[in-house]
């Protein structure tokens, strides 16, 4: 289980925007710097596979579920019974995440890349047009989101407190973290 903070900044090292918590029970969203008001949560539920995303914290309305499988994970709307929206199919042997509409053989959305610099998020399989990169700074316990790949300016920095940013290169704690951060 991950525990610890995630700042984001705007741009590079700017404003600070939100700030995740990560804890036993699941993220919680906060509106800037010293834990303001809760926006959202993404809640780990007792059978220990399911995700489910509340709006204004951990006791709001369910907006979407996610079931997390040794494969894949699928993204439900409202709750396991509605409609089935998203699958996200793990690729190990090709480092990667594909996003497919719908169930497995959906059409494919985007897919995620993991590089030794950062995690690439593309069109189509993730070898199409680059939508954004995630680049691990070599510095600081922190993660740049640049449009367009590796020289694209910095958008967001993601700054991480009591946790590596490291774990990200694991798939379902990268998946939890664009769920998180969109």
């Amino acid at each position: 289980m991950i525990r610890g903070r995630i700042t984001e900044r705007e741009g590079n090292f700017g404003k600070v925007l939100r700030t995740f918590v990560y804890e036993s029970d699941g993220i919680t969203e906060h509106e800037g710097d010293n834990l303001g008001k809760v926006k959202r949560a993404l809640v780990y539920e007792g059978d220990g596979k399911t995700l489910t995303e509340k709006t204004g914290g951990k006791d709001g309305k369910v907006k979407r579920t996610f079931t997390f499988e040794a494969d894949h994970v699928i993204e439900w709307e409202v709750s396991p019974y509605g409609k089935r929206k998203s699958t996200y199919l793990f690729e190990p042997g090709e480092h990667r995440i594909l996003e497919r509409e719908g169930g497995k053989y959906g059409t494919l959305l985007r897919g995620f890349l993991f590089e030794p610099e950062g995690i690439v998020e593309g069109e189509g399989g993730g070898h199409g047009p680059v939508r954004r990169m995630f680049a691990f700074d070599r510095e600081e316990p922190a993660i740049f989101e640049r449009p367009g790949g590796h020289f694209g300016e910095v958008r967001r920095t993601f700054v991480f407190e009591g946790m590596d940013p490291g774990v990200l290169r694991n798939f379902d704690a990268f998946l939890q973290f664009v769920l998180a951060v969109g």
